[in-house]
């Protein structure tokens, strides 16, 4: 860890020590749940099948639909809690908590009370086998209990990301994950898709005992005593506009899976889930500097307005436009091979991972970006990013997905997201000239030359036979070694002069 915390130190610049330690904390809480999900699949698909892991990936995407769906809660939570931490206002703060939890309990009754109908909603749709039926009506009918669980933890974490406690956080979801895996292990002989849903209790359970325990200073002031009208009307309004990102986001990762499992056999959905599961990891790595970021940008405009929050927007960006795109072309190189030796040779799995690597690089370039416009109170140009994306998604993955089939979903997701990135562009540059888009940091000859190496490197891993250890590690490899290739020669030339 602190190596991770010298790397990052290098090229965050100022006040690098505590945002690189934050980023290098929330980089733990990000990869704990992807790293954990890649070793369990195997797992599942051995001892669920195909098709029973079609249906637990169908009940993730509901879960994921229903804490997206949460009215921007979620989402805004962080950056409220830290206006209020700023300005040393643990009152507001409390009524704040004990609003937010209001509302989630509400919702989760609400959701529970709907599970029959969801579950007949969810399996009226989706193709689920006859001898699979009992098992999904079981996980929709409760489902309202995971996602209630899961929008508790966000209103924590949002608290202690805020408060800039992202060890703590780290360490209540490696917890909470290893409790999931060690479950999976101990009950992989007797597993069945129903029993998934206890153990997803079990993890959730484990991560919202250690987030309270980590909030206990916090939670103890708060009382019975809600936001005023005023306060509650400031938070909605940026909250549903919160919420519209959100909405984009679903678009982007559960869309296709909707369509899919409409359209198409479970076990395409399986295909579906395995790839997307890769790409998210993938994609997951470089959002973990984002909270520490979004923290630091409010806490600047909090303090002392916008020009700071600007300028700390802006040298943030310039240092992300420089990284990111690198570590996005060596994986679009290599996340193939990678899928070859983990899983097997899944060609439409991989074909998936490839094309979802390549929307999600796209959409990652706004990253310090939408961190910005959050931070500065202005979610409503997010929100019109976010519009292009959902209306795009809901209106080609459709068709695309019935005429191109699971290859026809994926790439349908990637054109909006090119559509999306640019139009995204087009409305900062007329709504906030002061932000540097930094597009200037990329560096076309370069990106083609470390996309060529890793993938050349690639191509020994096919000698190699699938789904082996030796043939992931080559491919690990192939992207290793251009990316400390890149590092080295950052070092060389000196930070300032390979950022600049």
């Amino acid at each position: 860890m602190p190596v991770a915390y010298q790397l990052l130190g290098r090229f965050f610049g100022p006040s690098r020590d505590a945002l690189s330690v934050n980023t290098a904390w929330n980089g733990v809480t990000q990869v704990a749940p992807q790293l954990i999900g890649l070793i369990t699949i195997p797992l599942l698909l051995r001892h669920l099948g195909l098709g029973g892991y079609g249906v637990w990936a169908l009940a993730n995407t509901v879960i994921v639909f229903g804490v997206s769906l949460d009215g921007g809660i979620s989402s805004s939570a962080q950056r409220f809690y830290a206006l209020h931490l700023s300005r040393h206002d643990a009152s507001l703060a409390a009524r704040f908590t004990a609003s937010l939890f209001a509302l989630v309990g509400a919702a989760t009754v609400v959701l529970y009370a709907f599970g029959p109908l969801i579950s007949r909603v969810v399996l009226g749709i989706a193709h689920v086998p006859a001898h699979l039926t009992a098992d999904a009506g079981f996980l929709m009918r409760n489902i309202g209990i995971l996602i209630g669980l899961m929008l508790c933890s966000n209103i924590l974490i949002g608290y202690l990301r805020a408060s800039n406690r992202f060890r703590r956080i780290a360490i209540s979801t490696v917890l909470a994950q290893l409790s999931l895996l060690v479950a999976i292990v101990v009950s992989a002989n007797s597993l069945t898709v129903a029993k998934m849903f206890t153990l997803t209790l079990i993890q959730l359970v484990v991560l919202n005992a250690m987030l309270v325990t980590a909030c206990l200073s916090h939670l103890l002031q708060v009382r019975a005593r809600l936001l005023s009208r005023a306060e509650f009307k400031e938070f909605f309004s940026y909250a549903w506009r919160a919420q519209i990102m959100n909405a984009s986001s679903l678009a982007i990762l559960q869309t296709d899976a909707i369509f899919v499992a409409a359209l198409l056999p479970i076990e395409e959905l399986g295909l579906l889930a395995i790839g997307a599961q890769v790409a998210s990891a993938v994609r997951t790595l470089p959002l973990f500097a984002l909270p520490p970021l979004l923290s630091q940008i409010t806490d600047a405009f909090g303090k002392d307005g916008l020009t700071s929050a600007t300028e700390t927007a802006n040298r943030r960006n310039r240092t992300w436009l420089a990284i990111v795109p690198t570590y996005t072309v060596i994986a679009i190189a290599t996340v193939a091979f990678g899928i070859r030796g983990w899983a097997g040779a899944l060609l439409a799995a991989a074909t998936v991972a490839v094309v979802l690597t390549m929307g999600n690089g796209l959409n990652l370039l706004t990253g310090v970006a939408t961190a910005y416009v959050r931070a500065i109170g202005r979610p409503g140009l997010e929100a019109r990013y976010a519009v292009v994306l959902v209306v795009g998604n809901l209106a080609l993955s459709g068709p695309c997905t019935y005429f191109g089939g699971l290859a026809g979903a994926v790439w349908s997701t990637f054109a909006v997201q090119l559509a999306g990135v640019i139009y995204f562009y087009r409305i900062m540059a007329r709504n906030v000239p002061a932000f540097d888009r930094g597009l200037g940091q990329l560096r076309p000859v370069r990106l083609l030359l470390v996309a060529g190496s890793a993938f050349g490197l690639g191509l020994f891993s096919l000698l190699l036979p699938p789904r082996s250890l030796l043939t992931l590690t080559c491919a690990v490899a192939a992207a290793g070694i251009p990316a400390l290739v890149i590092v080295l020669i950052a070092r060389k030339e000196g930070a300032q002069q390979f950022l600049s």
